[in-house]
């Protein structure tokens, strides 16, 4: 069985004891399929976007299941459009079957009943295998600088995640790269070699989606404490509304610290390096845009 996971912070610790081999496939770009094109609103988020026309043309033969991860900004929209996509006869025939894992991002008693009634269900389509550990290799997450000797400001990437690491070399390049908060969430994420362990990473992680705890912010201003952050580098998605309510709260907590923050605004989630060339040579000249 081929088993394929679309969203952010994939929790690699739940998929281990399941005997399956399973591919992250959430930043996978895709050509547009124009059988759904016309179901497909300006306004979707690049990534569910980018699943649906995979699997509307194709890219996704030869794997048996696809688990969106509901706890992902635009997972749960995308599960539902690739349902009635397949009830209308949109997707190919052998196109994988669908399902939504939904995992709260809680250590409350309730929360982890729900949790494991999930993973029951989980179980129910991959099939047990005794506690085995399933056969994956987990995806590289971009880079950190934390240690080399670049000169510049030691800086902090905070927002929506990125569909490339464009933005994490180019801002490498004018200082080290200390924090990073994509590649956070996706470590946080992936933690646990037990289910147990996994859904205690998930209520710990101050960067999940979902999380329901005040964490964010104290998570934050802890690193740029003890990574020693110079400045706070925030980007944010076209039709983000998710991560930019924290921003105003983020830009106190950076100022209060004494740490410059530079807020780039909107960018496209696959920047190109013609793209953020302006951005990269006003951020090198004066540390503003």
């Amino acid at each position: 069985m081929r088993v394929a996971v679309f969203g952010h912070g994939v929790p690699w610790g739940i998929f281990a004891p399941f005997d399956v081999p399973v591919e992250d496939v959430t930043l996978r770009a895709a050509r547009p399929a124009p059988q759904i094109a016309a179901y497909l609103e300006p306004f979707m988020d690049p990534f569910a976007r980018a699943v649906l026309d995979g699997l509307a043309g194709g890219a996704f033969d030869g794997v048996d299941l696809l688990v969106f991860l509901r706890e992902s900004p635009g997972a749960l929209p995308a599960f539902h459009y690739a349902c009635d996509f397949a009830r209308r006869g949109l997707l190919p025939a052998d196109a994988p079957a669908l399902h939504l894992l939904n995992l709260v991002p809680s250590n409350t008693p309730a929360a982890h009943r729900f949790n494991l009634t999930e993973i029951d269900r989980l179980a129910d389509v991959l099939g047990s295998a005794g506690g085995a550990r399933s056969r994956f290799e987990m995806p590289p997450l971009p880079p950190l600088t934390r240690g080399a000797e670049v000169a510049g400001p030691r800086q902090a990437l905070l927002g929506a995640p990125l569909g490339n690491t464009a933005l994490q070399e180019g801002l490498a390049r004018l200082g080290p790269l200390v924090l990073d908060q994509q590649a956070e969430d996706a470590a946080r994420a992936a933690a646990g070699d037990t289910i147990d362990a996994a859904l205690a990473a998930q209520a710990a992680n101050p960067f999940a989606a979902r999380q329901p705890g005040d964490l964010y912010l104290s998570a934050v201003a802890s690193h740029l404490a003890e990574r020693q952050v110079e400045r706070v580098v925030w980007q944010v998605d076209a039709h983000d509304d998710l991560w930019g309510w924290l921003m105003p709260d983020l830009r106190a907590l950076a100022e209060k610290a004494g740490v410059a923050f530079v807020d780039l605004g909107v960018l496209p989630r696959r920047p190109s390096a013609e793209e953020l060339s302006p951005v990269l040579e006003r951020l090198a000249k004066d540390g503003a845009v």
